[in-house]
């Protein structure tokens, strides 16, 4: 018998927060500002999402590739210099670490080593590590959990930015060779640790995972969101999209 007085809303609220922490620390905000007029701070132009996985071959990030084509546009509009791009607290060049992308699957992957993730000041990062690779398929009316980095609740403050982790958790509601169907419901769903917000815009390229056995320690990664039809669907790219060096499936 144990001695907790904790009730079974205070437990729930601990669990989810710690579900919550165990899936932020695989993702990251894939942002990046531009540099402004002597005396004003940067501007954030855009973010997205960008998820660590140890697929036990190799270390890499994926996002969709409509949020790295973003950033290469942003590049060319404003000029190398001027823009500044970090994933999470670490400055990167991205381009210099693209494995591979597709404009079909709307996935770019990364090589991105545990050292670099973990040089973060604020909230050291880690891979997910997955137990096998490629994971089993969600299926249709699986539990699920996914979100990411929405755009409409960042803050900027210059070169350091607030943006908070948001996601939540629902059923499958369909399933194809090449997508993920998530309808969300976004004002009654269960948000897990996070503010409610119906604007997913910055998901894209977060997490979808499954909780394997009812662990917290076994989130496994099933699939990236890459779209959010008429704002009433989420849509995700299963993660066997990606090859375990971090190539795409053709």
């Amino acid at each position: 018998m144990t001695s907790s007085r904790w009730s079974n809303q205070e437990f729930r609220k601990a669990y989810l927060s710690l579900v919550s922490e165990t899936a932020q620390k695989m993702c990251a905000p894939f942002w990046w500002s531009v540099e402004q007029p002597t005396g004003t701070v940067a501007r954030i132009l855009h973010n997205g999402t960008i998820c660590y996985v140890n697929t036990g071959s190799r270390c890499i990030g994926v996002t969709a590739n409509h949020v790295y084509q973003k950033y290469l546009d942003d590049v060319e509009l404003y000029g190398d210099a001027a823009i500044e791009c970090q994933f999470g607290d670490s400055t990167i060049y991205p381009e210099q670490r693209v494995i591979a992308r597709s404009e079909k699957w709307d996935i770019s992957t990364f090589d991105i080593p545990e050292v670099f993730v973990s040089a973060g000041v604020r909230d050291p990062k880690t891979h997910h590590h997955a137990v096998q690779w490629p994971p089993d398929r969600a299926l249709s009316a699986e539990v699920v959990m996914y979100g990411g980095y929405p755009g409409v609740m960042r803050e900027e403050k210059g070169h350091i930015a607030e943006l908070p982790f948001q996601w939540l958790a629902g059923r499958v509601s369909d399933v194809s060779e090449q997508n993920i169907v998530l309808e969300p419901k976004f004002e009654t769903s269960q948000w897990l640790g996070s503010e409610k917000n119906v604007d997913p815009g910055g998901w894209s390229g977060g997490p979808v995972f499954r909780s394997v056995d009812g662990l917290i320690e076994r989130l496994e990664l099933v699939g990236y969101i890459y779209e959010f039809p008429l704002g009433e669907a989420v849509l995700a790219r299963h993660a066997d999209v990606v090859m375990a060096d971090g190539n795409l499936t053709p």
